[in-house]
């Protein structure tokens, strides 16, 4: 179902349908190892796990992928999954908000050019027109005090395929536009549909006081490349400190010194008067 197609009915009738707002979740966020969050569920946008089916048994997505550590600028990925049943209905009540959704970029205005987005044409409860959005609060992986010093965001693709279609996939960060995650996004084709898992080392001049980094993708184009997010991770590393040396060591260091000096030069001048 990756074949072009066109709007039928015209855009008259797509607005008289209308298109869903994003739906309601609770929050589900779990800790998967020391200093790394998951936001969602890994559960193929509702089809199931990922081991077996479509994948060899014991497959997990994230493996090969570093989750947590990775300095700005630097990605890792998994292993593309061998794909999943087509079509969901929207995320399982209680996942992640944003996950487990069909997506569409901002500009759709009818044209689907896969079985996603054909799904949001045809009957609008099953999609939502982007972006995609997240709030991805890490505040639990720090004590008081203290400041990330490395944050690893992973994202789990779903059916993006630009190289395909055409429609490029934007990304921002807290606001800032990420050509390191639209590089990825955009250097994929996950069709039929399949999945891959990224990790983004993320600067840490981008993150704020609240702990909370605002992630959002969205699609250029005609935007009728349907596109999903399974489940995404952040770890984190704490910066450390500078040391700063105690100001009594300091100063006694100094004294002896000085001590130290004039007792040489008292002594020299001693052996000079002899």
């Amino acid at each position: 179902m990756n074949t072009t197609k066109t709007m039928l009915g015209g855009l008259a009738a797509l607005t008289a349908l209308g298109l869903s707002a994003a739906r309601p979740a609770l929050a589900q966020v779990t800790s998967i190892a020391p200093g790394v969050l998951e936001y969602g569920t890994e559960n193929q946008e509702g089809a199931g796990p990922y081991s077996g089916g479509f994948n060899p048994v014991g497959f997990d997505p994230k493996a090969g992928a570093t989750l947590s550590g990775l300095a700005a600028g630097q990605t890792t990925s998994g292993a593309q999954s061998g794909g999943h049943t087509e079509f969901f209905p929207n995320a399982p009540a209680g996942d992640f908000a944003g996950t487990d959704t069909i997506h569409v970029g901002s500009t759709f205005a009818g044209n689907y050019h896969d079985g996603y987005s054909e799904q949001v044409f045809r009957n609008p409860s099953h999609g939502v027109i982007g972006p995609d959005t997240f709030s991805l609060n890490y505040s639990s992986l720090l004590s008081a005090g203290q400041t990330p010093g490395t944050l690893t965001l992973g994202i789990l693709a779903d059916d993006f395929q630009f190289s395909k279609f055409g429609d490029p996939f934007t990304a921002t960060v807290n606001g800032v536009e990420s050509t390191q995650i639209e590089n990825a996004l955009n250097g994929t084709v996950l069709t039929d549909p399949s999945t891959k898992f990224y990790t983004f080392g993320i600067n840490t001049s981008l993150l704020t006081s609240s702990n909370v980094l605002n992630l959002s993708i969205d699609e250029k184009g005609d935007g009728g490349d349907g596109y999903a997010v399974d489940f995404l991770t952040v770890g984190v590393t704490t910066a450390t400190p500078a040391a700063v040396p105690e100001a009594s060591t300091t100063v006694s260091f100094g004294v002896l010194l000085a001590l130290g000096l004039g007792g040489m030069a008292f002594a020299a001048k001693k052996r000079r008067a002899c």
